[in-house]
């Protein structure tokens, strides 16, 4: 009986340990987040545990109109400048790929994650939401520590929500 109870004890402080962090999300008081605003949610370059799609799907739960990445063109670009001295001008170019997204928002995002028995787990989960007409951060999420990616993810987009109009 005395080993199920040490073992009892110890399983509990596994999981109180094993869920440490606080998800922190920043923004400016005079920023709203318009629950009509169109936002995509943009992946690391690669997203094996699909962060992506809970985020959507979380961000969809709570009113937002999501748009999904895949619905941008990519194209190529090239960029001509100039620059003119009183002896001379000078000309440069430069090709690039861009990708334009019917959006107005940008949630981009990075993540360490692993695997912890039963569930994925994040060690450090970090992104901010962009207003892509000019450039501001309208918010910021930070969390770091150890705990399970639905949790985390659950936390911010509920704070998200809550900054909505």
């Amino acid at each position: 009986m005395k080993k199920y109870l040490g073992f009892g004890s110890l399983f509990v402080v596994f999981l109180i340990v094993s869920a440490c962090g606080t998800v922190s999300v920043s923004s400016n008081p005079k920023q709203k987040i318009s629950r009509d605003a169109k936002i995509t949610v943009v992946a690391p370059t690669s997203d094996d545990q699909n962060i992506t799609g809970q985020i959507e799907h979380l961000l969809l739960s709570h009113g937002f109109s999501v748009t999904s990445e895949s619905v941008g063109r990519t194209q190529i670009e090239y960029r001509e400048s100039e620059i003119r001295t009183e002896q001379t001008t000078s000309r440069s170019g430069s090709v690039g790929v861009v990708t334009r997204l019917p959006t107005e928002l940008i949630l981009r995002f990075s993540y360490n994650a692993y695997f912890d028995v039963f569930y994925w787990s994040f060690t450090r989960f970090n992104g901010t939401v962009v207003d892509l007409e000019d450039g501001k951060v309208i918010a910021s999420v930070s969390f770091s520590g150890d705990k399970s990616v639905t949790a985390v993810l659950t936390d911010f987009t509920n704070q998200l929500g809550a900054m909505a109009q």
